[in-house]
């Protein structure tokens, strides 16, 4: 087994990517000129065509926008708010689910669009640092952790730059309490190269309070991190609607 001192100089930037040619073969300023062009009026013309979509999706009512998720995909887009038939079932649906938070957990339309706009978020991550826009983060969070029934804690694995190579929900337990091991933690950050971990676990309570044993847990996770050379950047609680920061805080 590799000493933890090779590790230490193995993810310290020992391996480097390999740097790319800077010389290439330029086209033609004409045709730079001519594809900015369009470009730019294709990007113009997306701007205006997202804008007048949030615009109508604004105006409409809960139901409409559930009747506009549940409409099957051989109808027009504009049908669906309009249809009696559509505003029957996701009257139906919104009544069984008792809330609209409760449908978006149920329904698997809705679910697979949460899941969606999750990855999104995470592929934004994956292209820039994390705390660039640290409201993605939470949102991220949020979506991903804050409507689970049972305590699930997870772990973001960074690179040098602190953009994402991967989240992972790590252990899963009860609705109050989850058994952790910081050396799984640690061993998993080593087989990814990350050279730092943001923590994060939810409170099925919705309480967002951090208990003596989340700040003991989190320094033993901070020591097994040290001596790898792993950075401990934040340890994040969890609910629906907002999270904790421990960093913020200053307990890391």
């Amino acid at each position: 087994m590799a000493s933890v001192s090779a590790q230490t100089r193995f993810l310290s930037g020992t391996v480097k990517p390999k740097a790319t040619s800077a010389t290439q073969h330029q086209p033609a300023c004409g045709v730079l000129v001519r594809d900015a062009g369009a470009l730019n009026a294709h990007g113009a013309a997306n701007r205006e065509h997202h804008g007048v979509q949030d615009a109508l999706l604004d105006q409409l009512s809960n139901l409409e926008l559930v009747a506009r998720c549940f409409q099957r995909p051989s109808m027009q887009p504009s049908a669906a708010p309009s249809s009696a038939s559509g505003l029957r079932r996701a009257a139906q649906a919104l009544k069984q689910a008792g809330s609209l938070r409760r449908l978006v957990q149920t329904s698997e339309p809705l679910a697979a669009a949460r899941e969606l706009i999750r990855r999104s978020l995470e592929e934004d991550m994956r292209n820039s640092p994390v705390f660039h826009n640290p409201q993605q983060l939470e949102r991220f969070l949020a979506l991903w952790l804050g409507d689970r029934s049972v305590e699930c804690f997870a772990a973001l694995y960074l690179n040098a730059q602190h953009r994402l190579i991967c989240a992972e929900v790590m252990f899963r337990g009860t609705v109050n309490q989850t058994a952790v091991y910081p050396r799984e933690i640690a061993a998993r950050a080593l087989g990814v190269h990350a050279t730092a971990v943001i923590l994060a676990h939810n409170h099925p309570s919705g309480l967002l309070e951090a208990s003596q044993a989340d700040r003991r847990l989190t320094e033993a996770i901070n020591r097994a991190l040290q001596t790898l050379d792993i950075q401990l950047l934040d340890h994040m609680i969890v609910a629906p609607n907002a999270c904790l920061s421990f960093a913020q805080r200053g307990w890391i």
